[in-house]
C-alpha cells in the first residue's frame, strides 16, 4: 500500500481549514494538516509535507503582518522543490505574478468553487 500524501493547508480563517478538512481530508491517500499560522507551518515542516497550501493575508502575526510570500519564502530557503501553492481572496494578477516570480507551484482563488478546484489541482500535484 502505498503511503499517504501529506499536504500542509495553512489560513488563518478556520472556516476555510474546516472546510477543506471536510472536502479533502476524507480523500484516499491524503493526509492533511492545518496550521492557522505562518510560525506554525514553518515549525513542522520537518515533517516533510509533499504539498503546502496557503493562503496569502494572515493578519498580524506577532510584531509583523505575515503573508504567503513570507510562508513561501521561508519555505525555499531550505526545500527548494516542495511544491507551494496559494490560496487567497486576492484575484491580483500583479500578486499572482509576485508568488510565480518567488517560486510558487500555483495560485487559486477563493470563489464559490474553490474547494473543487484545489481537490483537482491538490490531486494533480501529487499524481493521485
Amino acid at each position: 500500500m502505498e503511503k499517504e500524501k501529506l499536504v500542509f493547508i495553512v489560513d488563518d480563517e478556520n472556516i476555510i481549514l474546516s472546510l477543506v478538512e471536510y472536502v479533502i481530508g476524507s480523500q484516499a491517500g491524503i493526509r492533511l494538516q492545518t496550521f492557522s499560522s505562518v510560525d506554525e507551518c514553518l515549525a513542522a515542516l520537518s515533517m516533510e509535507p509533499d504539498l503546502v497550501v496557503t493562503d496569502h493575508h494572515f493578519g498580524n502575526q506577532g510584531d509583523q503582518p505575515a503573508t504567503g510570500l513570507d510562508l513561501l519564502r521561508s519555505i525555499r530557503k531550505v526545500q527548494k522543490d516542495l511544491p507551494v501553492l496559494v490560496l487567497s481572496s486576492h484575484d491580483d494578477p500583479l500578486l499572482k505574478e509576485q508568488y510565480r516570480k518567488e517560486g510558487a507551484t500555483g495560485y487559486l482563488t477563493k470563489n464559490d468553487y474553490f474547494v473543487n478546484d484545489l481537490e483537482d489541482t491538490i490531486k494533480k500535484y501529487l499524481n493521485l
